[in-house]
């Protein structure tokens, strides 16, 4: 809801993050949402918006539905891919099940079979340790992973 005497485009649609982000990338689309300190990178708006679109419809054309599970399994030192992948699980429907890459595979195990998503995003360093995870019933979810495209979501 928008204050009396204000503009539609003077404020986001919803409360989501989804929607904040669509927002202020409408608004400020050049301005930098987040700095990352340690690799000496940025993103805009814009660039968090459009890629954050492409992990949704990446996840969408590969059967994620709404209200499906989608582990985030990435490491803590690509806070950029991490955010993008985060709101792009949102924007296609899913529930984010974020995984702390600094657990053994036993609990990580633990939490994936509890959880069950459907896809587990992750960056390039983990899929190794992701296809560590024993296909038991149930089975694994399948790994996507930024830097193999034909089976993965897009650079993020």
């Amino acid at each position: 809801m928008s204050a009396p005497g204000a503009n539609a485009g003077d404020a986001p649609a919803g409360h989501l993050l989804v929607d904040q982000l669509r927002f202020m990338a409408r608004s400020g689309p050049e301005r930098v949402a987040y700095t990352d300190l340690d690799a000496a990178a940025t993103i805009t708006f814009r660039e968090w918006d459009e890629r954050s679109n492409q992990v949704a419809r990446w996840l969408v054309d590969h059967g994620v539905a709404k209200q499906d599970r989608v582990a985030l399994y990435m490491d803590s030192d690509h806070c950029l891919q991490w955010i993008v992948a985060y709101a792009g699980i949102h924007k296609a429907g899913a529930v984010v099940v974020p995984v702390n890459t600094r657990l053994s595979v036993d609990e990580v195990l633990t939490i994936l079979r509890h959880a069950e998503p459907a896809v587990v995003v992750t960056n390039a360093r983990l899929p190794a340790t992701a296809r560590t995870l024993p296909a038991t019933p149930p089975p694994a979810p399948p790994t996507a992973t930024p830097s193999r495209p034909a089976q993965s979501v897009p650079t993020v």
